[in-house]
């Protein structure tokens, strides 16, 4: 809609960058969630979803880790290659193909796997990002 839209002239790039984002952002994509996580069975097997998304999450940690040590890299670009290597984004890209492709279930399985990625990512991604780009780092300390 946001294509033809623009085609008719009813919208501009900038109202696509806010009100559309914004729809989508806050009102969509939560209800979407809301939704098919209403509709599901809570089981057991669900449990492994975050954990699996967290040791993904500190197994790229330790590679990129390993690798910038070994590779003797500076703490900015280190702290850079961490998180890099660290972040999985999945949510606005995949939600609505997962939403497509698999229903309510795998949907919410998804988001599920998300909530972890979230949460590691608003933590220690952010703790990593502090430690290595801090201004002690910018002096060469």
């Amino acid at each position: 809609m946001g294509f033809l839209f623009k085609k008719l002239g009813l919208l501009t790039k900038k109202d696509g960058e806010t009100i559309l984002t914004k729809l989508v952002f806050y009102i969509f994509m939560p209800a979407a969630v809301f939704l098919s996580m209403s509709r599901i069975t809570i089981s057991s097997d669900l449990f492994s979803l975050p954990l699996t998304a967290a040791v993904i999450m500190i197994v790229c940690l330790v590679i990129a880790w390993s690798y910038t040590k070994w590779k003797k890299i500076e703490n900015r670009t280190k702290g850079t290659a961490i998180i890099t290597a660290m972040t999985l984004n999945i949510a606005m890209v995949a939600y609505p193909l997962f939403q497509l492709s698999f229903g309510d279930d795998g949907f919410a399985r998804v988001v599920i796997f998300d909530f972890a990625v979230a949460i590691i990512t608003f933590s220690l991604v952010y703790f990593i990002a502090v430690h290595y780009g801090g201004e002690e780092n910018n002096r060469g300390k």
